[in-house]
């Protein structure tokens, strides 16, 4: 998801892929992030900065209605 290309870094994290990759070992380093089983340490990150830049959105146009 993130590791393809810079620009789909950008469309998915909101970064770069040098900066994902320092944002990643300083979780590791100092935030003491671990792999788990089945997850690793890129993609629990990739995700919550996916959620985090789309706004759980997942980018649909949602539009609120007032009811009353």
């Amino acid at each position: 998801m993130v590791w393809i290309d810079d620009p789909t870094a950008i469309n998915n994290v909101r970064m770069d892929r040098s900066a994902f990759r320092k944002l990643c070992d300083l979780l590791c380093r100092h935030g003491r992030l671990r792999v788990s089983t089945n997850v690793g340490i890129d993609e629990m990150v990739a995700s919550f900065l996916y959620v985090l830049g789309h706004d759980g959105n997942d980018g649909e146009s949602s539009s609120s209605s007032s009811s009353g």
